[in-house]
């Protein structure tokens, strides 16, 4: 919300009429609610949870073939919880609106490889050596 720097802030306090209903102050403007109405009667609360695993295995079958293997999870859970009072404006009836997501991501890598000198050779060209020679 933007208000003119003129403005009297102070008679936004008064943000609910003797009944504890919204106090309309612009209209019933949805997109302009009174700051007090939304810190004092409207909440909105949220929850996040993450984990994260990563694991890699390596044998050395030979001195010049080695086998590698690499998983990885990743999983997220988010809760959300939107409350808006009823009399609030576009949501005069109230609202309450409860979101929970939760996201799964799996990774699996197999990878064989050689070494000769350093260098790292595909699983084809150790058996294109293998064969040549």
């Amino acid at each position: 919300m933007t208000l003119a720097a003129t403005y009297n802030q102070e008679w936004l306090k008064t943000y609910q009429d003797e009944n504890g209903e919204y106090a309309n102050w612009n209209g019933m403007d949805p997109y302009n609610v009174n700051p007090y109405w939304d810190i004092y009667k409207n909440t909105n609360t949220s929850e996040k949870d993450q984990f994260r695993f990563n694991a890699k295995a390596l044998w050395n079958v030979t001195s010049h073939f080695k086998l590698q293997g690499t998983v990885g999870a990743e999983l997220n859970w988010f809760i959300f919880e939107d409350y808006k009072a009823p009399t609030t404006p576009g949501y005069e009836a109230g609202r309450l609106q409860n979101s929970n997501f939760k996201n799964r991501m799996y990774n699996l890598k197999y990878l064989p490889f050689t070494t000769i000198h350093g260098v790292i050779l595909t699983l084809m060209r150790l058996w294109a050596e293998m064969f040549i020679k």
